[in-house]
């Protein structure tokens, strides 16, 4: 029925024509070719393409099923018989399907899936964590993947780039989870973890574990058979995870200010005999170590008492009065330096002396010298002091942090 039309008028004498009209024949869209499904791995080349005849040409544009399942989107410039990506992507995939308009009508194409395989993609990755001798620790993984197989992730866990395997205190090394239990100074190290499938491998992030070990001691407290006067030291070496904390005990006891690596008792007495005892304390545990003290008795030295010179005003009297000698026994308490630390590993220097409860009006001074010439008072506000009561005197330990620097020390003594 297309084609060029008109209308011819006659009555006899005379014809005449109309205009000539055409008539043409509009067909909706139909396609001559689908498009098909596809499956790619993530960052290939993909495309789609299909093709409708019609009259006229009809227009095309490309829509992506929504992720309501139910509506259909525009696939924003994709208006062309074929859809191509330059690179696949995972939002790429999902349905689609080729509209075609013209003045005809609409028609819609078959629907194509396309399915983009891609490498695992970490969602949640794992952190460092600091945990105590004997816990757990769980390094867990949140991760998805495609490929032809599936959705499953093959995993690898790595400690200081060695892949680990089960056993012990370690399990689920084929798994997102990686668990350490009852953990040791072994298990320390930096975890990661690859994860691999068919359409690539990654690697999470690395994660440190780090243990903080309970107290050990790296050599015995020894026991201790001394004479009456004489001084003991008992000195541990403590290790494991900071901070630490000491306390010293005599026979279930704790003995006041008595919180570093060693103790020392002056002019040693009976009463002084018995069990010590250093408990170590950090977050993951607690250690004891202890051993005895033996006081045998101290031969007697022939000498004037000591309260005959209590009146004395000389220089070596004052000292004698004041540190608490004793010439009876042969005690001179002289002051003492050592080197100690505490649980934290700063070190100190120990000044120790003793002050006579039986002298009074005695005024004392640490002071310290670089050069055995000028003396001054040791600052106190970064020192900490420790006084012990030894009966019939106090033994006082002054601690002066190590990083101050060298010198000289010295005990000053004076008398109202």
């Amino acid at each position: 029925n297309e084609g060029t039309y008109r209308c011819r008028v006659s009555n006899g004498p005379s014809t005449s024509y109309s205009k000539s009209a055409s008539l043409s024949m509009y067909t909706p869209p139909t396609f001559k070719s689908q498009p098909r499904s596809v499956s790619v791995k993530e960052y290939a080349k993909l495309s789609l393409k299909s093709e409708a005849i019609g009259i006229p040409a009809p227009s095309y544009q490309w829509q992506k099923l929504a992720e309501d399942g139910i509506s259909w989107e525009d696939v924003s410039r994709a208006n062309k018989s074929i859809l191509a990506f330059s690179k696949a992507y995972k939002a790429h995939a999902g349905k689609y399907r080729l509209r075609a308009s013209s003045a005809g009508g609409t028609a819609f194409s078959d629907e194509a899936d396309v399915v983009v395989y891609y490498a695992p993609r970490i969602s949640g990755n794992i952190s460092s964590q600091t945990v105590n001798e004997g816990d757990t620790v769980v390094l867990s993984l949140t991760a998805e993947a495609l490929d032809a197989k599936g959705t499953s992730i093959s995993y690898t866990w790595y400690r200081d780039k060695k892949a680990v395997k089960d056993g012990g205190a370690i399990s689920g090394v084929g798994t997102s989870t990686l668990t350490l239990t009852n953990v040791t100074a072994a298990e320390a190290g930096s975890y990661n973890c690859q994860l691999k499938n068919g359409a690539g491998r990654v690697y999470s992030l690395s994660a440190k574990v780090s243990i903080v070990l309970k107290p050990y001691s790296t050599k015995p407290l020894k026991d201790l058979t001394l004479a009456e006067g004489k001084n003991a030291t008992f000195s541990a070496s403590i290790k494991g995870g900071k901070p630490l904390t000491y306390q010293w005990q005599k026979d279930g006891s704790d003995l006041a200010g008595q919180t570093k690596n060693k103790l020392s008792l002056r002019a040693i007495k009976p009463a002084d005999a018995g069990t010590y005892k250093l408990i170590a304390t950090n977050p993951a545990g607690t250690l004891e170590i202890e051993a005895a003290l033996v006081v045998t008795a101290a031969a007697k030295v022939a000498g004037a008492p000591f309260s005959e010179n209590l009146a004395s005003t000389a220089p070596a009297t004052i000292l004698q009065q004041a540190l608490g000698a004793n010439p009876t026994n042969g005690q001179t308490y002289r002051p003492e330096i050592d080197t100690v630390e505490d649980g934290s590993g700063q070190s100190f220097i120990s000044y120790s002396y003793t002050e006579s409860k039986t002298a009074s009006g005695i005024t004392y001074i640490v002071e310290r010298s670089s050069d055995l010439t000028n003396w001054e008072p040791v600052d106190l506000t970064s020192a900490t002091v420790s006084r012990l009561d030894r009966g019939d005197f106090t033994e006082v330990t002054v601690f002066i942090p190590a990083n101050e620097g060298s010198g000289f020390l010295r005990i000053r003594v004076s008398k109202d």
